[in-house]
């Protein structure tokens, strides 16, 4: 047969190509998530999550930079949602406006798993809170969540295009937990 083995060699190289993307990816996309969480322990520590949220994104920024067209999903996209989780978690917190998918670099879908998230990090915070004895401001953190959780619900697509039920159903769980907890100790204040 005439030409298969250019054609092959080709292709191989292609593939080869395409492998070591895949790898490099991997790599940077655990070494995002690595990163992101710092910044949410560094968030719930009442530190600065700023040093560990530019590394995030220019991180995000130059794998997106290599990889071109290439897939966003599996471990890029979950990369990307755990960066959007940190910055959402952080914007919120502060009562700043939230970064959209643009401003974060991130796709639409890492950007709503990543604000799926959310509520289960400000559980946290608001349990902190309340074990500080600060039920007030546990109250106003269960108001944020109750925003998040109802931003959330607005999404009913089929998991091909946005894999969130299980994410909207966790988050209903922690709100409702939340809401007994606060009222709890609001009830107990009084």
């Amino acid at each position: 047969m005439t030409g298969i083995e250019e054609i092959i060699e080709a292709l191989v190289t292609a593939m080869d190509a395409a492998e070591e993307l895949r790898e490099r990816s991997f790599r940077d996309s655990r070494e995002i998530i690595r990163v992101s969480k710092k910044a949410i322990n560094s968030i719930h520590r009442d530190q600065d999550p700023a040093p560990f949220l530019k590394e995030c994104r220019i991180r995000n920024d130059d794998m997106l930079s290599y990889l071109g067209d290439a897939t966003q999903r599996g471990a890029v996209e979950d990369a990307m949602m755990e960066l959007a989780e940190a910055f959402l978690l952080d914007a919120i917190l502060n009562d700043e406006p939230l970064p959209d998918p643009t401003a974060l670099n991130v796709s639409d879908r890492a950007w709503i798993l990543g604000l799926a998230d959310v509520p289960g990090e400000l559980r946290r915070r608001c349990l902190d809170l309340l074990r500080d004895g600060r039920v007030d401001e546990a109250d106003g953190i269960l108001e944020k969540m109750e925003t998040v959780h109802e931003a959330l619900m607005r999404f009913d697509h089929p998991d091909a295009v946005l894999p969130v039920r299980r994410k909207q159903d966790v988050s209903r769980s922690v709100v409702e937990r939340t809401r007994g907890d606060v009222a709890s100790a609001l009830v107990s204040r009084r």
